[in-house]
């Protein structure tokens, strides 16, 4: 595909998605924390406060909140919001510091605007770059994966800094792919990029840090040595992420699930069984598996994968090992939302490659594309079943 016609594309997509999003704002109302960030984190604090973490200073909230305090005083979210608010002139009614659950339309379009552009702007980059650098059939693979995603289509809306985070997730796993494939070769435009990625991570959300890490890590361990690159991809940003965390108020939190749970929900089984299709597939190549694994233009996006679902479960150990029963904040999928962006990312490189396995080989070829389709809509019934049942969205 020349790139005007993948640009054109992209933009449809990008437009598509957006108007998607639009909809799923139209019936979505605002719940507790969507409240109390709009009035206490974001109305409330001055641009200055809100940059220097101060984001909780003032009066405690009404008691209809608790003891509700904003956890993640990491500013990139609220600064969006705040600006946001005051091109569109939004402000809240009084009615917002007594409710736990508000119905109001234009309010509902508004303040979601930020999450819906970030959302739509990640899926369309998994397209544009599924496409470019390995087939059309990836790019469209990859857009319906991500809408068959339950954490997608549940906190798409969400005025959180959720879909924030997966959109700079989704950028640093695109970046690191292209830069692990041409390693000293990558073009110096590819580490600022990174670079500027990590920046914005370290002042979204505190798990940016282990992103950061891992990533600066691998690239390290791959071969690209050079350390004056590692002041802007990994030296400012951890200063930067550490000087929010010393702002933070530090909630406790205890498990309403079963903590693995929360992670599965993050993979989604379905992408573990392409990953456990993938596996067989490397044992039934047997000697030809190693030559074919140095082919594969993905292999070190697992390893990225792996450490973030490593570095996922040694922080749900910490937080098992600190847990008191029904203590402080229950902790939702939600929490690992990143996760969901490697997962689609990773799902759709091994399928790709899958598919260039059978290129020879028609028939099973053509089973592959019958097992993609049936695990996409299996996924996507799943996801739709959960959101109806917890009734995210209004019908």
């Amino acid at each position: 595909m020349n790139y005007n016609r993948l640009n054109f594309y992209t933009v449809f997509i990008f437009l598509i998605i957006f108007m998607l999003g639009l909809w799923l704002a139209w019936h979505k109302p605002f719940w507790a924390d969507e409240i109390y960030s709009q009035v206490y984190s974001i109305e409330r604090p001055s641009y200055s406060q809100i940059l220097l973490g101060q984001i909780n200073q003032g009066d405690d909230p009404p008691a209809v909140f608790g003891a509700m305090k904003e956890g993640n005083t990491f500013p990139l979210f609220y600064l969006t919001q705040k600006i946001i608010c005051d091109i569109t002139g939004h402000r809240t009614s009084s009615e917002w510091r007594e409710r736990l659950h508000i119905i109001d339309r234009a309010s509902q379009i508004i303040l979601r605007i930020g999450p819906n552009v970030c959302m739509s702007l990640a899926l369309a980059m998994i397209f544009y770059f599924f496409t470019r650098f390995y087939s059309s059939m990836a790019g469209f693979y990859a857009i319906v994966l991500s809408l068959s995603s339950y954490l997608v289509l549940a906190y798409w809306v969400e005025s959180r800094p959720y879909s924030l985070w997966f959109l700079l997730t989704t950028l640093q796993s695109l970046l690191f792919i292209r830069l692990s494939q041409q390693k000293e070769s990558a073009a110096p435009v590819l580490y600022w990029s990174l670079g500027t990625t990590h920046i914005l991570l370290s002042m979204t959300i505190l798990f940016g840090i282990e992103q950061i890490i891992i990533v600066s890590a691998l690239l390290w361990l791959l071969g690209m040595r050079d350390w004056k690159k590692y002041v802007c991809l990994t030296g400012i940003p951890l200063l930067i992420s550490i000087f929010y965390y010393v702002q933070s108020v530090h909630h406790k939190f205890f498990f309403d699930a079963f903590p693995l749970n929360l992670l599965i929900v993050s993979y989604s089984w379905e992408n573990f069984i392409v990953l456990f299709i993938y596996s067989l597939y490397f044992l039934f190549l047997g000697r030809q598996a190693k030559e074919h694994l140095k082919m594969f233009t993905g292999r070190d996006f697992f390893l990225l994968a792996g450490g973030m679902l490593l570095a996922a479960i040694f922080v749900l150990v910490l937080l098992k090992l600190k847990e008191i029963p029904h203590t402080g904040y229950p902790i939702w999928p939600r929490h690992f939302v990143y996760l969901s962006s490697i997962s689609i990312i990773l799902t759709t490189l091994i399928a790709s490659d899958i598919w260039k396995l059978l290129q020879n080989r028609p028939w099973i070829r053509f089973n592959w594309i019958i097992t993609l389709i049936g695990l996409l809509m299996i996924q996507f019934l799943s996801s739709y079943i959960d959101i109806l049942n917890n009734g995210i969205y209004l019908q």
